[in-house]
């Protein structure tokens, strides 16, 4: 201890030092064949040091220091280094908050809100992660390391495990105090997985892609960018025009930063994961995993307490994805899709439905846009049915309820410019929606179509004009053009038809002895359960062929003859097409008036 009061006053300019000598006085430590067994390397030198000398010179320890104070210095210079990187690494990894901070990302963030989208990794992994997170599917198994909650995350190429674990000090480099803090700050890791968490991973993933200059930087990272980018409603201090947030916001957020560093993952042992742009950066190489790491990596971690000393959550941090993570994220151009801004400020309780689907179009735009095929409708019910995306419980009890809230939510995102527009597929038959008893099991076999909007066309370098949908699965084998144009197609991930499952069940040779030439439809007169691709009255025969070549002659494109008939662009195209079975009436009449007006 004398030795310490002595020696301190040579690093008064600097306190990290005697702070380090301070810590390892008062921990543990015991002398072994004369040397001191202690923590602090440079401590442990100036003790060997200052008492060989005084053993040699029977001198006093104040006047020791003060006389070899130059050759101390140099003695004590390397193990001092070491020290003091230990210290920035471990001892400060946790801090307590004092007093508010700027977020350094700020300048971005405000430049990002005059967007309407941000770019977001849309790999079928990654989604499958972020949708893991936001209706927390971890489970507690009989298997996979049991004694934390898992799930498993299925890719067509590559397997996943991703695990929730409070009790793993790996990477982190905490003191025993410190861990203490941490476990109890992330324990409950488990009730913060939601769709607020699945914001903060979008935000975290989008400022480090933006900012990192390598696949191992770190970037600053403030809960302050949550709020912002949520745009919540904050309040000016007037000072320096930084806003404060609500205690409560904050907290929200603060939690779940911490929920994200549970995370861990793993790939299958016998899986490879390949960066997409070697070419480019070498540095990054091929990654095999059999064991799990972190999804998030942290350090410099800021925390907030309550009154009770309570840790309530991450206030600042720096951060940077781990391996797997990162490279998925770093330079990988060909997953990156487009998330529009409302998934983030929509609110994760009363509209999760709306975030939940509006990332799940964001994930199927980027597939889609290789074929175009925009328009292929979605199913409204089934295991990848958009009630199922969205977790959206259907009333059976009151059906209308389930309509009328799915409908709901497909306006708002037309409001809200997430999409363009949305239609069912063909119209409904209101004969029997709303009308006939079990009429829900109709409406449930529908499907819908939705268009995305301008802004996401534009990112796609896509004209409108060029959107197509798939063709149907023929109803039979005796159509030849629609069998053969059906089984051109690949498979595609994300898609409901499969044309293998289907040549599988009537056989490649039956299928091609039974085609024929397609035949010209019999025109009839329209009935109440016909199906057919054209309708007749006395005055005109509307078909999709009469539609189109009017249509061409008139030199108008689909946009443009949509808006003088009244109807939306994507009904005219694929009316004109054949696809739809059962148009409206209402559609009918104005394609037949504006036939007969031209």
């Amino acid at each position: 201890m004398k030795i310490y009061f002595a020696a301190k006053r040579l690093y008064q300019l600097n306190p990290n030092v005697v702070a380090i000598w301070e810590q390892a006085i008062q921990g543990d430590y015991e002398e072994k064949n004369g040397q001191l067994q202690i923590e602090s390397k440079s401590f442990a030198a100036l003790y060997t040091i200052i008492d060989l000398i005084t053993k040699a010179t029977h001198s006093d320890i104040d006047e020791i220091v003060e006389r070899y104070r130059d050759k101390i210095e140099i003695v004590l210079e390397e193990s001092i280094k070491d020290d003091l990187a230990r210290f920035q690494k471990q001892s400060k990894k946790l801090k307590r908050k004092q007093g508010n901070t700027r977020s350094s990302n700020q300048e971005m963030i405000s430049s990002l809100l005059n967007q309407s989208y941000i770019e977001s990794n849309s790999d079928a992994l990654i989604y499958q992660l972020r949708e893991a997170i936001s209706k927390n599917t971890f489970k507690q198994g009989t298997n996979l390391n049991a004694a934390y909650p898992t799930v498993n995350i299925m890719d067509k190429n590559v397997k996943a495990i991703a695990q929730l674990r409070a009790d793993d000090n790996d990477e982190l480099g905490l003191s025993k105090e410190e861990f203490g803090i941490w476990e109890n700050l992330i324990g409950e890791a488990i009730t913060s997985m939601d769709d607020l968490t699945s914001d903060i991973f979008d935000i975290i993933s989008y400022v480090w892609m933006k900012k990192a200059d390598h696949p191992d930087a770190m970037i600053n990272f403030h809960s302050d960018d949550v709020l912002s980018l949520r745009q919540l409603q904050g309040r000016s201090n007037g000072k320096n025009s930084s806003v404060t947030y609500r205690k409560k916001q904050r907290e929200e957020v603060m939690k779940r930063i911490a929920a994200l560093a549970a995370i861990w993952v793993r790939l299958d042992e016998n899986d490879e994961l390949e960066f997409v742009d070697r070419r480019k950066h070498a540095e990054l190489s091929d990654y095999k995993s059999g064991k799990f790491k972190r999804l998030f990596l942290m350090d410099n971690i800021t925390v907030l307490y309550d009154k009770h000393d309570n840790p309530l959550g991450i206030y600042e941090c720096t951060i940077k994805p781990g391996q797997i993570l990162a490279n998925y994220l770093y330079g990988s151009t060909n997953s990156v899709g487009y998330l529009s801004l409302k998934a983030l400020e929509y609110n994760p309780e009363k509209e999760k439905y709306h975030k939940r689907l509006t990332r799940y179009l964001s994930w199927q735009w980027r597939i889609r846009k290789r074929k175009k095929d925009f328009l292929r409708p979605y199913s409204i019910s089934g295991e990848k049915g958009l009630l199922s995306v969205m977790e959206f419980k259907v009333d059976r009890r009151y059906s209308a309820r389930t309509k009328d809230g799915f409908e709901k939510v497909l306006n708002t995102l037309k409001d809200d410019e997430v999409i363009g527009n949305w239609e069912y597929e063909g119209g409904l038959d209101e004969s029997i929606v709303g009308v006939k008893k079990g009429w829900i099991d109709y409406w449930l076999k529908q499907k819908v179509v939705i268009q995305p909007p301008q802004s996401v066309l534009e990112h796609y370098r896509i004209d409108a004009n060029e959107l197509t949908a798939l063709p149907e699965r023929p109803s039979s084998v005796t159509d030849k053009k629609a069998l053969l144009d059906f089984l051109s197609l690949t498979t595609e991930e994300g898609r409901d038809d499969d044309p293998f499952d289907y040549l599988a069940k009537i056989g490649i040779q039956k299928a091609y002895q039974e085609a024929s030439p397609t035949k010209e439809p019999v025109q009839r007169k329209r009935t109440e359960d016909s199906q057919i691709n054209f309708f007749y009255n006395e005055d005109l025969e509307v078909t999709g062929d009469l539609v189109k070549e009017t249509r061409k002659k008139r030199g108008l494109n689909l946009t443009e003859a949509a808006e003088q008939i009244g109807i939306v662009r994507t009904t005219l195209s694929r009316f004109e097409r054949g696809m739809i079975k059962k148009p409206l009436i209402d559609n009918i009449e104005k394609m037949r008036e504006w036939l007969v007006k031209g």
